[in-house]
């Protein structure tokens, strides 16, 4: 989204309304330091908590830091300190109950993609570019020597960040695997969130995207792991910009995302989750004992309540099939040509078996009588197999 967009849509906020709430904010706010400092302080002056952790355009370096002490990772720590100094949250922290409350901890979770990520097949048949030339962190982001984004070296640094985020608890100081345990145990409400996705299968499949190979930039195991090893009740994502409420395996994962101003006009269906994509969305209230939201509709996780995942599909959507129109003629003639070969080498095999044709045949006479009929009979079937399946395909 335009950072000028991002920063006019927070200072639009009521300065009043939310004086008793909690933002939490899942990174992609801007990759200019000055603008990000400015929206943190919006928000501060708003709510009454801010939790934040950097997207990856908030982690870009264009223009001034390009030097070796001034890259991504320079640049995150930048952030993490400027956010320690405006009251901001970017570790575990426990926010307290009273009366009817029921508390709750908020656990942000520093990630990065990396290409394994995607364990879901490729479209066999699309020559599409490295992701390389398509992905703009890979010329606007730098990392240190011993850091490559071309494995999954970023994503593992990141990842054993989290373990040195450490949190005050009833018991002390606590942090890494100590700290989730503590929190798993509290009986009080867990919500984290990323900026990447922590599962696959929290993006539509390939066949359903313009840029089928989408997965390979978009989220994180390591993420996946530390979330099942909280086991938060929610866990909040951004990244993809499509609206998301589902659970998988226990774990309620949302996506809410604001998006860029061209997204919310041209992509309204898919981006909006419960109310419009410009709106708050209240996920947990603490009073009367502490409730989640209801289970907010949004159109892709709406989807695959209904529809099972199915990866090895490669045929594309209709509304993606055009930008790929040539190869998809290229790849159809080509089946079609190996099942023609495939049925014609089947019916040659039946052929030889039954003795009919070649130079071994030695039937003659009746025989050749009954050998014909049964040719007869076997490719009639055949034919009227053929037909039911052109039936079945249609």
């Amino acid at each position: 989204m335009a950072c000028l967009t991002c920063r006019e849509w927070v200072q639009g906020l009521s300065t009043s309304a939310h004086l008793q709430d909690v933002a939490i904010i899942a990174g992609d706010i801007t990759d200019k330091l000055e603008i990000l400092e400015e929206t943190m302080q919006l928000l501060v002056d708003r709510f009454a908590h801010v939790f934040f952790t950097p997207g990856n355009h908030d982690l870009w370096c264009r223009g001034t830091a390009r030097s070796a002490s001034e890259n991504s990772l320079g640049k995150l720590a930048q952030i993490l300190s400027m956010c320690a100094r405006l009251g901001v949250h970017t570790g575990p922290y426990r926010i307290p109950a009273s009366g009817s409350q029921r508390a709750c901890w908020i656990v942000p979770m520093l990630s990065w993609y990396h290409a394994s990520f995607d364990d879901e097949p490729d479209i066999e048949y699309l020559q599409l570019p490295p992701v390389e030339h398509v992905v703009r962190d890979f010329s606007s982001c730098t990392w240190p020597e011993h850091l490559k984004l071309h494995d999954d070296g970023v994503a593992q640094h990141l990842d054993l960040m989290n373990e040195h985020m450490d949190a005050m608890t009833s018991e002390g100081l606590m942090s890494g695997d100590e700290l989730y345990e503590f929190i798993q145990n509290s009986g009080e409400a867990v919500v984290s969130f990323s900026h990447f996705l922590p599962r696959v299968e929290l993006l539509p499949e390939k066949r359903y995207l313009f840029f089928p190979n989408l997965a390979k930039v978009v989220g994180s195991n390591m993420l996946r792991s530390r979330v099942e090893r909280l086991k938060p009740d929610v866990h909040l994502f951004g990244h993809t910009h499509f609206g998301w409420d589902q659970t998988l395996d226990g774990i309620r994962y949302i996506q809410a995302a604001l998006a860029y101003p061209r997204e919310r006009k041209a992509r309204k269906l898919s981006l909006t989750i419960g109310t419009a994509p410009e709106e708050l969305q209240c996920i947990y209230n603490s009073s009367d004992g502490g409730h989640f939201a209801d289970q907010l509709s949004a159109q892709w996780s709406d989807f695959y309540q209904t529809n099972k995942r199915d990866p090895l599909n490669m045929e594309l959507a209709s509304w993606v099939r055009p930008q790929y129109q040539a190869q998809v003629e290229k790849w159809e003639q080509s089946r079609a040509s190996r099942q023609a070969w495939s049925r014609s080498s089947s019916e040659e095999h039946s052929l030889h078996v039954l003795g009919i044709g070649g130079s071994d045949s030695r039937s003659s006479g009746s025989g050749d009588a009954l050998l014909s009929k049964t040719r007869a009979h076997q490719l009639n079937v055949r034919a009227q197999l053929a037909s039911t399946s052109s039936l079945v395909a249609r």
